[in-house]
Protein backbone atom coordinates (compact mmCIF):
# COMPACT_ATOMS: atom_id res chain seq x y z
CA UNK A 1 0.00 0.00 0.00
CA UNK A 2 1.18 3.85 -0.98
CA UNK A 3 1.36 6.27 0.79
CA UNK A 4 -0.62 9.25 0.48
CA UNK A 5 0.86 12.39 -1.19
CA UNK A 6 0.35 15.80 0.20
CA UNK A 7 -0.71 18.35 -2.04
CA UNK A 8 0.82 21.46 -2.11
CA UNK A 9 -1.75 24.35 -0.77
CA UNK A 10 -0.78 28.12 -1.55
CA UNK A 11 -2.08 31.67 -1.48
CA UNK A 12 -2.28 32.93 -4.63
CA UNK A 13 -4.05 36.16 -3.44
CA UNK A 14 -0.86 38.30 -3.84
CA UNK A 15 0.65 36.68 -6.88
CA UNK A 16 0.54 37.84 -10.27
CA UNK A 17 0.14 36.09 -13.42
CA UNK A 18 3.28 34.87 -14.18
CA UNK A 19 4.04 33.83 -10.93
CA UNK A 20 1.18 32.06 -10.09
CA UNK A 21 1.97 29.93 -14.01
CA UNK A 22 5.16 28.98 -12.50
CA UNK A 23 4.48 27.98 -9.21
CA UNK A 24 1.90 25.75 -10.25
CA UNK A 25 4.53 24.44 -13.51
CA UNK A 26 7.20 23.41 -10.64
CA UNK A 27 4.29 21.90 -8.53
CA UNK A 28 3.19 19.89 -10.83
CA UNK A 29 6.69 18.79 -12.34
CA UNK A 30 7.79 17.96 -8.93
CA UNK A 31 4.73 15.59 -8.63
CA UNK A 32 5.10 14.27 -11.80
CA UNK A 33 8.60 13.03 -10.92
CA UNK A 34 8.01 11.66 -7.47
CA UNK A 35 5.57 9.79 -9.03
CA UNK A 36 7.94 8.82 -12.05
CA UNK A 37 10.15 7.46 -9.09
CA UNK A 38 7.82 5.13 -7.70
CA UNK A 39 6.66 3.88 -10.89
CA UNK A 40 9.47 3.62 -13.13
CA UNK A 41 7.59 0.78 -15.43
CA UNK A 42 3.94 1.99 -15.66
CA UNK A 43 2.26 2.59 -19.06
CA UNK A 44 1.04 5.10 -20.92
CA UNK A 45 -2.54 4.60 -19.70
CA UNK A 46 -0.82 4.61 -16.12
CA UNK A 47 1.05 7.92 -16.49
CA UNK A 48 -2.21 9.25 -17.98
CA UNK A 49 -4.57 8.28 -14.94
CA UNK A 50 -2.24 9.69 -12.95
CA UNK A 51 -1.75 13.06 -15.02
CA UNK A 52 -5.18 13.56 -14.31
CA UNK A 53 -5.37 12.05 -10.85
CA UNK A 54 -3.18 14.74 -9.59
CA UNK A 55 -4.54 17.81 -11.63
CA UNK A 56 -7.92 17.60 -10.30
CA UNK A 57 -6.30 16.73 -6.06
CA UNK A 58 -3.93 20.05 -7.20
CA UNK A 59 -6.74 22.12 -8.27
CA UNK A 60 -9.14 20.90 -5.20
CA UNK A 61 -6.50 21.66 -2.65
CA UNK A 62 -6.02 25.30 -4.50
CA UNK A 63 -9.15 26.61 -6.02
CA UNK A 64 -8.45 30.08 -6.23
CA UNK A 65 -7.24 29.41 -9.17
CA UNK A 66 -10.53 28.65 -10.94
CA UNK A 67 -12.83 30.17 -8.77
CA UNK A 68 -15.11 32.72 -10.87
CA UNK A 69 -18.44 34.96 -9.87
CA UNK A 70 -20.08 33.05 -13.20
CA UNK A 71 -20.58 29.28 -12.96
CA UNK A 72 -19.97 28.86 -16.83
CA UNK A 73 -16.70 31.10 -16.72
CA UNK A 74 -15.69 28.54 -13.76
CA UNK A 75 -16.41 25.59 -15.33
CA UNK A 76 -13.85 27.02 -18.54
CA UNK A 77 -11.46 27.89 -16.28
CA UNK A 78 -11.32 24.59 -14.34
CA UNK A 79 -10.88 22.48 -17.52
CA UNK A 80 -8.38 25.11 -18.82
CA UNK A 81 -6.04 24.64 -15.45
CA UNK A 82 -7.01 20.77 -15.48
CA UNK A 83 -5.52 20.45 -19.80
CA UNK A 84 -2.51 22.94 -18.76
CA UNK A 85 -1.68 20.37 -15.93
CA UNK A 86 -2.09 17.23 -17.60
CA UNK A 87 0.39 18.28 -20.11
CA UNK A 88 2.90 19.82 -17.49
CA UNK A 89 3.05 16.49 -15.42
CA UNK A 90 3.15 14.21 -18.98
CA UNK A 91 6.15 16.14 -20.03
CA UNK A 92 8.26 15.00 -17.59
CA UNK A 93 8.11 11.53 -19.28
CA UNK A 94 9.10 12.77 -22.74
CA UNK A 95 13.08 11.77 -23.61
CA UNK A 96 15.02 14.86 -23.21
CA UNK A 97 16.96 15.49 -26.09
CA UNK A 98 20.24 16.73 -25.54
CA UNK A 99 21.92 19.43 -27.80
Amino acid sequence: MSRPVKMPVRTFDKMNADTIAKTTEDDIKSLARKWKYRHPKSSKEAKDKAATETAALYLQANQFLYARDDIQAMRNAHENWMLLMRTQFLSVFEPKIKV
